[in-house]
């Protein structure tokens, strides 16, 4: 069990008793963290916006998202110089009631003051089974649901006084939240602010000698710990001039003597003494970062399909013989909207595991590329399916399909992920066990929200989409709901419920055709599924069925199967739609 050597108890332990100078030091090695990453993000006025704060600490949806809303204290969707410093300095060696106050706003979705009991049990759901510095399994004596219902009793809600008492009473399972956030930022913040939260048998860094490089014009002296370049003026180590972390950076050889530190936004140039020193320099990088090539990993074989971004390829695992599929993104056709998205759904694909959702086994990078390896599911797409059978299929298919779909979206909600782009095309079907198996794909619209987090960004698919997102209305999870209406009438009639000869006839038919489940081409179709069909089409989000409220219904409960959902599996990741663009 991984047991981090900081926790909550040390930080009451904790009197400002620090040296000024030693506080100096601390703050002018942040600052230079805060100038590494805020150039990066290219933001008009420097700063380290959401998508470069997630990539560094490479904490799950919501947890990451909440970690960093608690550090930006004016909301501006930016860490300024200030919040960065501030907010780090307060986690590390800040008062024990700075930091349980971090804690508690974290916890706070909605910047209201309280914390709700779901928004406790939803965002600790996210918190790592391992430790992410060494892979060893956390250590807690605890189950989730049962410590959060001890925690909040017999209230539902907590206000933020509330909350910090609640800390200060369980330290011990609030510190599994401390040390996630710590566990979560490079070692290269352990060193800037002088404490160490290794873990168990960790070994402290080699001192390797100072080597000479060129940088910005200058020659400097570079040493590389910690997964970070330190350079200095002179090679006696008297005072860092900058620090660069190499975290998310690829290597690139360029010429000769040079080499390039590079991610999708920012490029650093270095040049050598000599090609064997560029070498040497580009090896470390690669110990450093503990890099691994795909191809080492994996054999590729037969295309299974292209897309604007890449191609998905059939591969075998080297080591094991698994027989994986592979898509290939091309960073170079992709814009900064589209990494972010690409980003958030390596980051679904990391948290899910559900027997309705595809599995994922590995995510690979370089400079150029991403490999997303997930299980091969042979079955093909929901839509190609139908065509096959000339979109007539028996109710009782169409009843096993949606159940499918329906308990891999109720597995999503409940993590406070949002499909949004719910379409046959987006359903992959596994034939393996002589029953049609659907499994969800695709998450690059996806979102997450937390409770009573809404959105109102318009994407899908315009056949597809809820009323509320054409209406530019805020909308939450019930959106998924409508979708997977519109694929059950789809099944069971063969046809869309809502067409039209434009872009702008489909959407107003959406919004005020009126559909009836009582005419004489409905005959065959039994009254519990029109009524589960009849719950997901209305337009009034409130009143329309959520997933477990389907599955509830008397068209899945006349069955003995257990509509429970509790299994197993995971993610996936084909092609990022095109998002919908209001007429």
């Amino acid at each position: 069990m991984c047991r981090a050597s900081l926790s909550l108890a040390d930080q009451q332990a904790i009197e400002a008793q620090l040296s000024p100078e030693t506080c100096k030091r601390e703050r002018r090695r942040l600052r230079k963290l805060f100038k590494d990453l805020a150039r990066r993000c290219g933001l008009p006025t420097p700063g380290v916006d959401e998508c470069e704060f997630l990539k560094l600490t490479k904490l799950p949806g919501l947890l990451g998202q909440q970690f960093f809303r608690a550090l930006d204290t004016d909301n501006d969707g930016r860490l300024c110089q200030q919040e960065f410093i501030s907010g780090f300095t307060a986690l590390y060696k800040g008062p024990y009631t700075e930091v349980t106050s971090i804690l508690a706003a974290v916890l706070d979705f909605n910047r209201q003051g309280y914390v709700t009991m779901e928004e406790t049990k939803m965002l600790l759901r996210y918190l790592p089974l391992v430790c992410q510095r060494c892979g060893s399994p956390v250590s807690k004596s605890w189950e989730l649901e049962d410590k959060v219902n001890v925690i909040f009793g017999e209230h539902a809600v907590l206000s933020f006084e509330n909350v910090l008492a609640v800390i200060d009473i369980h330290k011990a399972f609030f510190d599994v939240l401390y040390t996630a956030l710590l566990n979560s930022l490079p070692e290269i913040f352990d060193e800037a602010m002088g404490r160490s939260i290794s873990c168990q048998g960790g070994h402290p860094p080699i001192e390797n000698p100072l080597k000479p490089l060129k940088f910005e014009g200058h020659r400097y002296y570079f040493d590389l710990v910690r997964k970070a370049f330190y350079y200095y003026r002179s090679s006696d180590r008297s005072r860092v001039k900058g620090i660069i972390l190499v975290t998310d950076l690829f290597v690139v050889p360029v010429g000769t003597h040079q080499f390039e530190l590079k991610n999708f936004n920012f490029t650093y140039v270095f040049e050598a003494i000599n090609e064997a020193e560029r070498d040497e320099w580009i090896m470390r990088i690669h110990v450093e970062q503990q890099y691994r090539w795909f191809d080492d990993c994996y054999e590729t074989g037969e295309l299974l399909g292209s897309g604007a971004y890449g191609q998905v390829l059939k591969v075998k695992n080297r080591d094991s013989g698994r027989i994986a599929a592979v898509k290939i993104i091309s960073k170079e056709v992709m814009d900064a909207k589209g990494e972010v998205r690409l980003r958030r759904e390596i980051d679904i694909l990391k948290v899910i595991n559900h027997e309705n959702l595809l599995k994922l086994y590995d995510v690979f990078e370089t400079n150029d590329r991403i490999y997303i390896v997930t299980e091969i599911v042979t079955g093909g797409p929901l839509f190609s399916w139908l065509e096959s059978q000339n979109f007539q299929i028996t109710e009782a298919t169409a009843k096993d399909l949606t159940r499918d779909v329906a308990k891999g979206l109720a597995y999503l909600h409940s993590y406070g992920i949002v499909h949004r782009d719910l379409k046959l095309e987006n359903i992959l079907l596994d034939l393996s066990g002589g029953k049609a198996k659907a499994k969800l794909i695709d998450y690059g619209l996806s979102c997450f929200l937390g409770p009573g987090q809404k959105s109102n960004e318009p994407v899908g698919t315009l056949k597809y989409v809820a009323p509320e997102i054409i209406s530019r209305m805020h909308y939450r999870e019930k959106i998924d709901c409508w979708s997977l209406g519109v694929i059950l009438f789809i099944l069971l009639q063969g046809t869309v419920p809502f067409f039209g000869k434009s872009d702008q006839e489909v959407a107003m038919r959406i919004l005020r055709k009126r559909l009836h489940f009582d005419s004489e081409k409905w005959e065959q179709i039994s009254l519990p599924a029109r009524t589960a069909l009849e719950g997901l089409l209305n337009r009034k989000a409130e009143k329309r069925f959520s997933m477990q409220e389907l599955l509830r219904s008397e068209w899945f409960s006349e069955d003995e199967e257990d509509t429970d959902d509790s299994s197993i599996a995971v993610p996936r990741s084909l092609e990022l739609t095109t998002p919908f663009q209001r007429s």
